[in-house]
Parts: C-alpha cells; structure tokens; sequence
C-alpha cells in the first residue's frame, strides 16, 4: 500500500510540473487539412518568443478532452527560397565592330523578366541591347542603350549587371555590348521569380525622421517600429532627379541603450550598401532585430539625396508541422524557461517527402492572464497554487501512512 502512495505522489507530482510550464500567450489554429502542413509564423511572436522559438508548442485538442503535442520541425534557417536561378547557355560569342555579342539559349521555356551577367571586368560602364528570337533569325528588342556597370575602389564597391524587362518567353536572347576590349562574360542567369507572400511581411514604421547634416555631408534617416521586429529587408524610394551613387550604411541601436529615440543613444552598424539611381534600391540584409533603425548616406560633395520613403519587411520563419486529427488546434508560447522540445519531425522529412498542405489561418495572439491583473487566469498557472497543492498531497500522504501503521498494530 505503502508503494502505492508513493507511485501516486510522484504521478500527481509530474503532472503538477507539466501544468507548471509558463506559457504566457496562444493563438488558434484554423486547419482544413489534418497531416503535414506548412506554418509561417507571424513576425510579431519573435517579440513574445524565446529568440531560438525553443518555448513553441503546438496542441492538438481532440474531442474526448484528450490533448497531444503536434511535432514540427524548422527548415531553411527561417528562410523559404522565393526565386529561382537557372544558368543560360552561352552560344556562339562573337566581336564585331567595336561590339561584343553573346546568345543565350534557355531550354526549360519559362517565362522570364529578368538576367543576371557576371563580368570578368571589375571596372566598365556599357550600354547593351538585349533581343529575342524564337528561331535565331528574326529578333525583337527587349532594351536599348539599357546602362549597366561596375565599380571598383577604395572607397566603393557596387555592380549592377540585372537586366530587367518585359516579361518575355522566348528560346533564345542575344546580348550586344558596346566595347573595344573583351568584356569578358562569365556567366547569365535567368532569375524565375516564385516569390511566397505568406513568406514575408511588411513591418509598420510608427514614426521617421529625415536630416540633412550639412557639416557631415550626410543623409540621415531615423525610423522608430512599433515593436522590435525583426527586419530582414528594407527598400529606398527616393524622388531625385538625375543619377547617383551613394555609399550607405544601416545602423541598429547598440545593445544596453533605450530603444526609443534619444539624442544620447548610440547605433552599431548592420550592413554597408550603395543606392543607385540605376536599381531599385531593395537589400536583403542581415536580421535587424531593433525598435530603432537608422539609415546614413553619404554625399560627400553632391547634392544631398532625398529621401521620400522607406519599406521593411521581414523573411517569416517557417515550420513544418504534423497535426493529428483534432477537434482544435493551438499554438502556445512565451515560456522563458522553456526547453527546446525533441522531435522526430525532421528526420522524418529528411526520409520522406510528405504533400505539405497551407491550408490554415493563424488567429490573433491572446494572453492567458486575465484583463487588468498580473495574476494568470488559471489557478494552475500560480506557483503558489501548486506549491499549496504540493503540500496538500504530501499532508494526505502523511495521513493515510499513519493510518494504516495504527491498523496494523
């Protein structure tokens, strides 16, 4: 009997530990498809998770009352490839005067508005004509006098060799550079665009403040985020006339320092950049994690750039997910002592490949403690609560000892 009250002691003493994890927010799950799904977290919970998402669980509540943990598993590092790079074939490069002129066959018949060159050269500025053709004898001009080039020194680097256009879909294009000297291509890649919208989000901007620091010969642009979410893009839109090259950098506020805006705080640089009239202005960037992000160009001797807006997005984590058949599906987090949970899930996709359904909507975040009080609103999530509840069980344990030694003498 005796054993039996201990093996019911260390039954309700595991249980009271499972209930005593700490998760502090939820969200609801709307699931069309039970089996593998593909979830794209919202940006918002980097703020309200553990930075490694070690505290993220999945519960899959059925309709008996009964509740099972949905394994997942992370893939791509967070990040979902949204573009495609397939290498065109060069045939037949020729020179003829004063131009060089390189055809590219693509075989895979894709539709495409985009090529990327790479050049041997470091240092040129051409003017090519593209062209296309289905037969290689009739061609029609995609661009003219189109401007690419390269720069190369100490105090600048910068290449912008993309080709943009229309979108097209022919076999072959041929390529005329302008040129005395072998431009010497190395390589073209058509860029196929598979870009995922759920795999992205656009990052508010409460507030944004623009200097022109005269004496630095600087353009400064501070931006102030709702929150610190992470921002893994950002995009320049700038009305002025003419064409320039400018040296940038984006800064993040130091660590240890206020993130709202004070005149005393200190920045850390993220990423060195070049904006160009020649681009669009969009970088993929190391993740900024910062509710403060400062942007500083430099003029030097040219006519400050003006800034009219900036955008950023962030690349949204992804997970894979198993999910049983269930009556509900949640998704809780927010446990800063949370450990991170030992799946077989990515085994499992490294072994197979499953058909991977989207079929879900994620709800709004929702707290589990109650409006207008620090106390959670489950008497299970109080520590005091299991504490007491922990004495209760050892206090009745010690009763029923004791009873049954007196029955026994």
């Amino acid at each position: 009997m005796k054993n039996n009250f201990s093996f019911l002691f260390l039954l309700l003493l595991c249980n009271t530990e499972s209930f005593a994890q700490n998760f502090q927010y939820s969200r609801k799950l709307e699931v069309k498809n039970a089996g593998w799904n593909k979830i794209f977290l919202p940006a918002e919970m980097e703020s309200t998770c553990r930075p490694d998402f070690a505290d993220l669980r999945i519960l899959a509540i059925k309709g008996n009352g009964d509740t099972a943990e949905a394994p997942y598993a992370f893939y791509n590092n967070n990040y979902e490839e949204v573009s495609k790079k397939t290498p065109l074939h060069i045939l037949n490069p020729t020179h003829s005067k004063g131009s060089y002129y390189y055809t590219f066959e693509q075989k895979e018949k894709q539709n495409l508005k985009e090529i990327e060159l790479s050049f041997k050269q470091k240092n040129f500025e051409y003017f090519i004509t593209l062209e296309g053709s289905h037969d290689e004898k009739q061609w029609f001009t995609l661009l003219k006098d189109y401007r690419i080039l390269s720069i190369h020194n100490n105090i600048t680097e910068y290449t912008f060799t993309t080709l943009s256009f229309s979108e097209s879909s022919y076999p072959f294009y041929r390529l005329q550079v302008p040129s005395n000297v072998d431009p010497g291509l190395l390589s073209a890649f058509m860029n196929i665009d598979g870009a995922n919208n759920e795999a992205t989000q656009k990052i508010n901007i409460s507030s944004s403040q623009t200097e022109i620091n005269k004496q630095s010969k600087q353009t400064i642009v501070t931006l102030t985020l709702e929150k610190e979410f992470p921002v893994t893009n950002l995009k320049v839109f700038s009305s002025f006339r003419g064409d320039y090259l400018r040296s940038s950098t984006v800064y993040k506020v130091a660590q240890g320092y206020d993130s709202v805006l004070q005149p005393g705080n200190k920045y850390e640089p993220v990423i060195n950049l070049v904006l160009s009239s020649l681009g669009t202005n969009s970088f993929d960037i190391p993740k900024i994690k910062s509710k403060q992000i400062r942007i500083v160009v430099n003029n030097d001797d040219n006519e400050p750039l003006t800034i009219d807006s900036i955008h950023l997005s962030t690349r949204l984590t992804g997970i894979k997910v198993q999910l049983p058949e269930a009556k509900e599906y949640l998704m809780v987090y927010g446990d800063k002592n949370a450990s991170m949970p030992n799946y077989d899930a990515a085994e499992i996709l490294r072994q197979t490949n499953p058909v991977m359904h989207t079929s879900f909507t994620i709800g709004n975040e929702e707290s589990f403690k109650k409006a207008g009080t620090d106390k959670p609103g489950h008497w299970f999530e109080n520590d005091l609560y299991l504490y007491a509840l922990m004495a209760g069980v050892i206090a009745l344990l010690g009763y029923f000892s004791i009873v049954m030694m007196r029955k026994k003498q």
